[in-house]
């Protein structure tokens, strides 16, 4: 199972548990991969793409006649680095009749936690700075 002191390449040998977790969850509706699949598709020098390409939201899903795109966390931890561009993936991804929203995938539990972007603005404002291994910093949300 992936976990954060993992560094890149430790967490892209193992499995996207929080990918499968919320495709599963969404088997009865529409969803469409949309942003980069660094497991099964992998992009040559990733890094060097533009941050908001980057972080496409990773699907499109369609559902009980509503539309959002989705980014899939299979952490509460968020990067500093990602939080600091969460206005412009706002601007660039969210609409009112396609919000920008984050699915939580745990194990353990039976759906993913929903957040719409602001919230999780909101409640990265609310929490701690904390740092990894290799001093990046990121907080932990309190969903």
């Amino acid at each position: 199972m992936l976990n954060a002191n993992m560094n890149y390449k430790e967490r892209n040998n193992g499995s996207n548990f929080a990918e499968d977790f919320f495709e599963n969850y969404c088997k009865n509706y529409y969803i469409q991969r949309l942003g980069f699949d660094e497991k099964n598709n992998s992009v040559p020098e990733f890094y060097n793409v533009n941050p908001l390409l980057r972080n496409i939201p990773d699907y499109f899903v369609y559902a009980n006649k509503k539309t959002f795109v989705c980014n899939v966390k299979g952490t509460a931890n968020i990067k500093e680095k990602e939080i600091d561009i969460l206005p412009d993936l706002i601007n660039a991804y969210h609409s009112d009749e396609c919000p920008l929203i984050y699915a939580f995938c745990f194990s353990g539990y039976s759906k993913p936690i929903f957040k719409n972007s602001l919230t999780v603005l909101n409640l990265y404002k609310n929490s701690t700075d904390k740092q990894w291994h290799d001093k990046k910093v990121y907080r932990t949300l309190n969903l």
